[in-house]
């Protein structure tokens, strides 16, 4: 089981932004197992977002919620 978050591998439309999302999570005094969960949640949605041939600058409330039934339900994935 992975529990270091540099581990995690992030790549897709949102690679750029996995080091400043450790570093905010990290600043949240997450533990490292919280961290790598978060992060492979998002490694995920950055894997999915290239796949629609979408960008960070698509995701809304309604791609997140489900809305556009394209990300919904995707455990972990919520709109506040």
């Amino acid at each position: 089981m992975v529990v270091d978050p540099s581990r995690v591998g992030v790549t897709g439309a949102l690679a750029p932004f996995a080091g400043g999302f450790v570093v905010a999570l990290e600043g949240e005094g997450r533990p490292p197992h919280g961290s790598v969960k978060q992060l492979q949640l998002f490694a995920h949605l950055s894997r999915w977002l290239e796949a629609e041939r979408l960008g960070p600058a698509d995701l809304d409330r309604e791609v997140c919620s489900g809305g556009s039934s394209r990300f919904g339900g995707v455990p972990g994935i919520r709109s506040r």
